[in-house]
């Protein structure tokens, strides 16, 4: 299987970064018998990093990948992925690869994707993605492991703020800062991202192809490395990010749920959760303080905020992580949280 591949990466006001990051796409080592393609998406709604793609142009090998660029003005994640699925269509790819502008992928990851997706049955690859702290060390940070891929153990059990794989085990739900789509599976079903849905976006475009018969492969050796910043290295980003994640689950299940006997169900399960999981909070804190553990006194108030974000959302919160200048909790249309309709978000 040789064909069409594109790999596409999202901007939004990071221009001074374009040129590395193109810089170390372009070095990936080829999958044999393919053609590659990379794809830079401007979010930003004056295109503003054209003139920095166009100085990195002058900067890349003769011999590097070739590189395009497109600006997507219509604000949101959904809009720019949506705008990348269009182009490689355009181009006649057979599969297309998202990274973020901030992943540092390692050597051979795009080989290492392409070459699970060859083997076939998985019409969508994820790869592994790990973290690189800044040197500065925060004791409540890594108390909380949300930044240990694996979890921590804990005497209470392990404690993940992600999904964990197993070796090639198979999800149906994945991100996309390291994935690759068979486009002939978009193209035959019409998948686009849903650019109404708060957050999310990816959990619901990959769950819909898992309803529709895809299968979601892991492959372990397509590693990348996100460098987190001091300004994310902190409590609050990651109660933020907390609130993120619980948010665009709940609602990639609402908006995948097809009946209003189906959301109430969720909405009651969520609710039970919440419940749950801030009872064992306050449990968690408690014994902490007793018992005088810093790390179980932490994951107990991570915990716990997961309790209350849990519960805003079964009563028609949602969490909206990229909003550009407006409230990030904003309340769901009409009709509440059984009609799963979205805000105005302009």
């Amino acid at each position: 299987m040789g064909g069409h591949i594109t790999v596409a990466t999202l901007s939004y006001d990071r221009n001074a970064t374009v040129a590395e990051h193109l810089s170390r796409l372009s070095s990936q080592t080829l999958p044999a018998e393919a053609e590659v393609s990379i794809l830079l998406v401007d979010n930003n709604p004056h295109g503003e990093a054209l003139p920095y793609y166009e100085d990195a142009l002058d900067h890349l090998a003769d011999d590097a990948i070739a590189t395009a660029y497109v600006h997507e003005p219509m604000p949101g994640i959904p809009a720019a992925r949506n705008r990348a699925i269009e182009w490689a269509l355009e181009q006649g790819s057979d599969a297309l690869v998202f990274v973020d502008d901030d992943d540092v992928p390692h050597a051979g990851w795009l080989a290492a994707l392409v070459a699970t997706w060859r083997r076939g049955g998985s019409e969508m690859v994820s790869g592994v993605s790990t973290y690189s702290t800044p040197p500065h060390r925060d004791r409540w940070v890594e108390a909380s492991g949300f930044f240990t891929p694996d979890g921590l153990e804990r005497p209470f059990g392990r404690t993940r703020w992600r999904r964990s794989y197993d070796d090639r085990n198979r999800l149906t739900v994945a991100a996309t800062n390291n994935l690759l789509l068979d486009l002939r599976f978009v193209a035959l079903h019409s998948l686009r991202f849903d650019t109404r849905v708060f957050s999310g976006s990816d959990t619901l475009f990959t769950h819909q192809m898992s309803l529709l018969g895809a299968q979601l492969a892991r492959e372990p050796d397509a590693r990348v490395t996100l460098g987190i910043p001091l300004g994310r290295y902190t409590r609050t980003w990651i109660i933020q990010r907390i609130a993120h994640l619980e948010s665009g689950l709940f609602w990639a299940r609402m908006r995948s749920s097809r009946t209003p006997i189906d959301r109430a169900r969720l909405v009651c399960r969520q609710i039970v959760k919440a419940v749950v999981v801030g009872v064992a909070a306050l449990v968690r804190i408690s014994t902490g303080h007793l018992t005088r553990s810093f790390d179980d006194v932490v994951l107990g108030q991570c915990h716990l905020a997961k309790s209350r974000f849990a519960l805003a959302c079964a009563f028609g919160w949602a969490y909206m992580p990229y909003s550009r200048g407006r409230t990030r909790w904003v309340r769901v249309g009409a009709g509440g949280p059984f009609r799963a309709k979205e805000p105005d978000v302009g």
